[in-house]
């Protein structure tokens, strides 16, 4: 049995691993922390398909999630198929996911599902200790055990993600998203900061036409007084929120920075912060959601002039 804290010893992972769990919330959170890793995942698919699954996959890593039901409903199955698979060159490897008894039972009540093994003459507990009896030689097959008595969805996500040899970090895409107040602030966004009592390359003739991402209005904005200590600022505050933002599982954080039309000052604080968070998170995007709009609106109106002309 391995231990059940593993990311100080993560094995090479092989082509295909199975995740069998009795409760759906955490077979869906291990597919989906294998998912991120980089696994095409399969959620319990028929026990007879099992060899069809992985022989029509052409992934390189292939993760399949099975519930108990099926596994007792067809009991001798999955043993045999993971006997056979260990011959393979490339064998498929079993994570069994497993509770203390208190804590399986009040999940399962929680679920508000009958227990396959539950009858008319059988309580809960009973049927528990019946499954525990049924699975014990298939837990014999694991490469990996998870005692998850102790963990939310959460933590079950970071080990599996340590043990694919995933930085938590990557659990989360972070997004730098400019945009503009007058066309609203964006649906997506988990912060916003406003940075439109900066001064604005708008007023500068020469400046006008161009955007942030131009190093003359990038050079112009950073040169206001309040600029550094703005940014410093947010670099500090999200530095700290980050990590309980990771582990709260969050896939996604958008932090969108806004001025009035989306073009000169939000996009050039939006390029600063993404180079600055960059050292410390990965992946990082910026993207500048009103670039394409006013670049097309100019566009018409430098066409309707000279059609005018």
């Amino acid at each position: 049995r391995w231990p059940q804290r593993v990311a100080q010893s993560s094995p090479r992972w092989p082509r295909t691993w199975g995740t069998l769990v009795s409760w759906s919330t955490w077979s869906l959170a291990a597919l989906r922390a294998l998912e991120d890793a980089g696994f095409h995942t399969t959620d319990n698919p028929p026990l007879s398909l099992l060899p069809d699954v992985v022989a029509a996959s052409t992934e390189s890593q292939v993760a399949i999630g099975l519930n108990v039901e099926q596994v007792i409903a067809h009991p001798g199955y999955l043993e045999s198929w993971l006997a056979a698979q260990a011959k393979q060159e490339l064998p498929a490897r079993l994570i069994f996911l497993e509770c203390r008894e208190d804590v399986v039972i009040q999940r399962f009540s929680e679920t508000r599902r009958r227990h396959p093994l539950s009858t008319g003459h059988t309580t809960l507990r009973e049927a528990f200790a019946q499954e525990s009896l049924m699975l014990a030689p298939i837990r014999d097959h694991a490469s990996l055990v998870f005692d998850t008595t102790d963990f939310t969805p959460h933590r079950l996500r970071e080990e599996i993600q340590a043990i694919a040899g995933l930085p938590i970090s990557n659990a989360m895409v972070l997004t730098i998203l400019s945009f503009g107040f007058r066309n609203g602030v964006p649906s997506e966004a988990d912060f916003v900061f406003d940075v439109r009592q900066i001064k604005n390359p708008h007023w500068n003739p020469g400046l006008r036409p161009k955007t942030g991402l131009d190093r003359e209005v990038s050079d112009y904005v950073r040169s206001d007084p309040i600029y550094e200590e703005y940014v410093g600022g947010i670099c500090a505050m999200l530095g700290k929120l980050l990590p309980g933002i990771i582990a709260s599982g969050k896939a996604y954080c958008t932090i969108a920075i806004g001025c009035t039309g989306g073009k000169h000052r939000s996009v050039a604080m939006a390029e600063d912060l993404g180079k600055r968070l960059r050292k410390v998170h990965d992946p990082l995007v910026v993207v500048h959601a009103n670039m394409e709009s006013l670049r097309a609106a100019e566009h018409g109106q430098a066409h309707q002039k000279a059609l005018s002309g």
